[in-house]
């Protein structure tokens, strides 16, 4: 549905609740999009989330990430659309955020803090023998689910609430792990698994 989504949208097209939605909000500097989700980020630190039913009624909510005179630099969701992750480029440093889909505030992750991000691999989801485009979405109103953080099975259900073990990719070419869970107020672990120190390349891609 969302194939081919950049920054540079044309929002004339677009409901005029999702216009009402990001007005103030300044202009999109990154997009990301999965389960018929949609993230977008803003120049003045704002995270809005679009999310469509199966008749086209379209839910959206924002988080306020960060201050206007930061800059995102780069944003990621996971499979699910469940789980989102923002590199911040502040005045002297960079920091990462994770944003679960059912949280209306930021966490900062500060074992990350000065991480610029270039590249997130995300958990592999479990096969449940049906095609993830048809499995529910958190906090939609879909008719092929019963609720907003329910998947086919406890392992589905476990990964909309956890991330999983997340691998990042930096911009200097070293690789880190992270865990964060959504029920918990505090920030998971993370740790250095990599770091070539001959190539200083930025990671590009990462899958697990």
């Amino acid at each position: 549905m969302f194939q081919g989504f950049y920054a540079r949208h044309d929002w004339r097209h677009c409901t005029p609740a999702v216009l009402a939605a990001r007005r103030g909000r300044g202009q999109v500097v990154a997009a990301a999009s999965a389960a018929e989700t949609v993230v977008l980020a803003t120049s003045k630190g704002y995270l809005l989330r679009y999310q469509w039913d199966d008749y086209g009624n379209e839910k959206v909510t924002e988080v306020e990430l960060t201050r206007p005179e930061n800059r995102v630099k780069s944003l990621y969701i996971d499979p699910r659309g469940a789980h989102v992750l923002v590199c911040v480029k502040t005045a002297n440093n960079y920091e990462l955020l994770y944003v679960h889909s059912s949280g209306s505030k930021p966490r900062q992750l500060s074992k990350l803090k000065g991480l610029p991000v270039t590249a997130v691999g995300w958990q592999k989801q479990p096969s449940s023998g049906e095609d993830t485009e048809q499995q529910q979405r958190p906090g939609s109103g879909s008719s092929r689910g019963k609720g907003a953080a329910k998947g086919e099975t406890e392992e589905d259900d476990e990964l909309l609430l956890s991330t999983g073990d997340i691998i990042l990719g930096s911009e200097s070419g070293s690789l880190h792990a992270t865990n964060q869970e959504a029920r918990s107020k505090r920030e998971g672990a993370s740790s250095l698994l990599l770091d070539f120190k001959d190539k200083r390349k930025a990671m590009c891609s990462i899958e697990q």
